[in-house]
């Protein structure tokens, strides 16, 4: 999934459903996850927050819209358009 594809998911949802990824993500940027396949394992605790503190800074703002929140009726017809594609 590419970086655009995530953000028009994200967009999709409803505020209370964004709620979940944003706080998961924010959750995991702070560092409150534990490292998977040993990640960072062997790496110093202030490395570890420095890398960690970069990919913030990269990630800052990637799940914000460039506008307002798609309407109810919008998100129907961006549900019915996919579905049509993907069912045919």
């Amino acid at each position: 999934m590419t970086t655009q594809q995530l953000i028009q998911e994200f967009e999709a949802l409803t505020r209370d459903e964004q709620q979940t990824p944003a706080r998961e993500i924010e959750r995991r940027l702070k560092g409150n996850d534990t490292p998977e396949n040993g990640a960072g394992h062997d790496e110093p605790q202030e490395a570890q927050r420095e890398r960690r503190r970069a990919a913030a800074q990269r990630l800052h703002g990637v799940l914000r819209g460039d506008g307002p929140p798609p309407s109810d009726e919008d998100i129907a017809r961006m549900r019915d358009e996919y579905l049509m594609e993907k069912l045919g």
